[in-house]
């Protein structure tokens, strides 16, 4: 493995030190600081016409293209800052380009180099602060990409002619703003030619991708609501709507949305609906935002309603089992209690009680259907205090809690007006 050969700076004092800065790289830093973006852009290019090889110039424009939304300009620079970075050695400006470049490749939506160039900024020792939040943002998109074949850790294209001293450089005249064509120098061939041309037509196809994922689908429009006893806010999450088609008719019960796709320009509708309960179309009202649609739906009747939209498939309704359900002697012969015998010629309640039970089940209106099911239904516990209550309190009583029951008899507790008389004086 050659040995790497790491550059040194000398002042004018002949003392080792840091590679002197020219006013237009410091400009460029003062309007970065300032937020002044575009100055950047003027006098980082002014600092690298004079010097194709100063590193600091290509941080600053791959920061001030990013925050100029300008993710295909900011990649160039910073892979360029990452071939004379490596060049010069200078390991922690390489890191700090290796950033820069998974963060114009993040927002060219390729996840999958980004992760890449963003692990070699680790390996490197990163010490930006801002490594650890893109970090959790490229691997939230890292799954939803794959990773490109032949992606270098040095781009072998990008590093920049040096200036020959020896030379006499000659400026050429600066091209005009409607010129499209690259000019290129003497020494280039057909290769870097077509190399140039590939790139062209690589953006072309990233771009028009990115533009056709932009379009919305109806089948997947993300919405959230809430709501008042007056009205239902509905947020319907949908980017850049253009505001100008953008139109909602209100009805009773629905809402259509009718607008522009944002960039291929072809007609979108959204149906929400049918609506749980009415609303009032007249007073309903609509808003467009950067980010989402939001929807004002002024209810009808001032109530809570169960939910926003009907569902679109029920379940059928399906007859419900027939319940269990026990006769008097059965409940006794549980417990083990003796049936009581008719006295003194009295009527046998029991048997009145079955039949006037089967005639109500022969009407269809069961009116201890209740209490049958409960005590079909309920454990032995439950059992035994439901009849020690209701035998002991002569009917007035029905008891579920087994361990109050237990403790004692259960009273009688005759209805307002009536009072208690033991059969046994009769």
């Amino acid at each position: 493995m050659a040995e790497r050969k790491h550059v040194v700076y000398r002042n004018n004092k002949g003392d080792n030190g840091p590679p002197p800065v020219d006013k237009n790289t410091q400009a460029a830093e003062k309007h970065l600081e300032n937020n002044e973006f575009e100055n950047v852009v003027k006098s980082a290019r002014m600092a690298l016409e004079a010097d194709p090889m100063r590193l600091r110039p290509y941080l600053q424009l791959a920061i001030a293209h990013q925050r100029l939304g300008q993710p295909e300009q900011a990649l160039e620079a910073a892979e360029t800052g990452v071939c004379v970075a490596d060049k010069k050695h200078d390991k922690e400006s390489l890191a700090t380009a290796q950033l820069r470049r998974a963060i114009a490749l993040f927002q060219l939506g390729r996840a999958a180099d980004a992760a890449l160039a963003l692990g070699w900024a680790k390996e490197d020792e990163c010490k930006d602060k801002s490594i650890g939040i893109w970090q959790i943002k490229i691997d939230q998109k890292k799954d939803q990409s794959t990773e490109s074949d032949g992606f270098e850790r040095v781009p072998k294209d990008k590093m920049p002619k040096e200036r020959l001293v020896s030379r006499p450089v000659t400026k050429k005249p600066a091209p005009s703003p409607s010129s499209k064509v690259q000019e290129l120098d003497d020494d280039d061939d057909e290769d870097v030619r077509q190399a140039l041309k590939e790139k062209e037509q690589y953006k072309a196809s990233i771009a028009a991708q990115a533009k056709k994922n932009q379009d919305f689908d109806a089948k997947n429009v993300r919405m959230d609501f809430f709501q008042n006893n007056a009205s239902v806010n509905v947020s319907l999450f949908l980017k850049n709507v253009p505001k100008e088609s953008c139109n909602v008719e209100f009805h009773a019960t629905e809402a259509v949305l009718t607008c522009k796709q944002p960039t291929s320009g072809e007609p979108f509708k959204y149906v929400l609906g049918p609506l749980t309960r009415q609303i009032k179309p007249e007073e309903s009202s609509f808003r467009v935002f950067g980010t989402k649609v939001e929807l004002n739906l002024v209810k009808a009747a001032a109530e809570k309603w169960p939910g926003l939209v009907v569902a679109s498939e029920r379940e059928d309704t399906k007859p419900s089992e027939p319940v269990e359900t026990v006769s008097l002697d059965e409940m006794r012969k549980a417990l083990n209690e003796p049936k009581l015998p008719p006295v003194n010629g009295a009527k046998d309640w029991d048997k009145l009680a079955e039949a006037e039970l089967e005639g109500d089940d022969a009407e269809g209106d069961n009116p201890n259907a209740f209490f049958e099911k409960l005590y079909a239904n309920a454990d032995e516990d439950t059992r035994r205090a439901m009849m020690k209550s209701y035998i002991e309190s002569n009917g007035t009583s029905l008891s579920t809690d087994w361990d109050s029951v237990k403790k004692g008899k259960v009273e009688t507790v005759p209805p307002e007006g009536m009072e208690v008389k033991s059969w046994r004086n009769n």
